[in-house]
């Protein structure tokens, strides 16, 4: 009598979702505050491609929402995740807790930070890479990687297109942080 009723069709909101993108739309979706809680149920539950599916329903979300801050934090920590869906979960923890927590006027806490730094120690040059991004997004608070970014700056000739892009994007920052220094000395 009193079955689960599901709201929202993952399925067919992901492919909704690609059907437009592939139509060179931008694949946005409005999703009712009903449909984010359950969004970040399944999120909780979700393995392999189902995590998949709704990782890219809350990155073509219309909203951004703090629903999600725990379920991401907890994906990022996931050993067993591919790297792809590292990248993915990075992507959604930026639009919806970065984000969130920027336009409210609030810091990161400790635990996204840390959560962000152990990624740098990812072996995949890609995830580094989105790390990077996402680090970079945090605007100030950003130097608090700053030993550590220094740490794994690439050196001499590099073939790898990530770890050239990687060097590029903490050369960027660098320059960022000595604009800042100069600002405030």
């Amino acid at each position: 009598m009193y079955g689960t009723y599901s709201l929202i069709d993952i399925d067919q909101t992901y492919h909704k979702i690609l059907s437009e993108l592939k139509q060179g739309h931008r694949g946005k979706q409005f999703f009712s505050k009903e449909d984010l809680a359950e969004i970040n149920v399944k999120l909780g539950e979700s393995i392999n491609d189902k995590l998949d599916k709704v990782l890219c329903l809350l990155c073509h979300s219309q909203e951004e929402s703090l629903v999600f801050e725990d379920e991401l934090l907890k994906k990022l920590k996931d050993k067993s995740l591919s790297s792809q869906q590292i990248i993915y979960t990075l992507e959604a923890f930026r639009k919806h807790v970065i984000n969130v927590h920027q336009r409210k006027g609030n810091r990161l806490n400790f635990n996204h930070l840390k959560v962000l730094e152990d990624l740098i120690s990812h072996e995949s040059y890609e995830v580094l890479e989105w790390t990077i991004r996402t680090i970079d997004s945090l605007g100030s608070q950003a130097v608090y990687f700053r030993a550590r970014l220094v740490e794994i700056y690439p050196q001499g000739i590099i073939i790898n297109k990530q770890k050239r892009m990687i060097r590029k994007l903490i050369s960027y920052m660098e320059q960022k942080w000595g604009h800042y220094e100069k600002q405030f000395t």
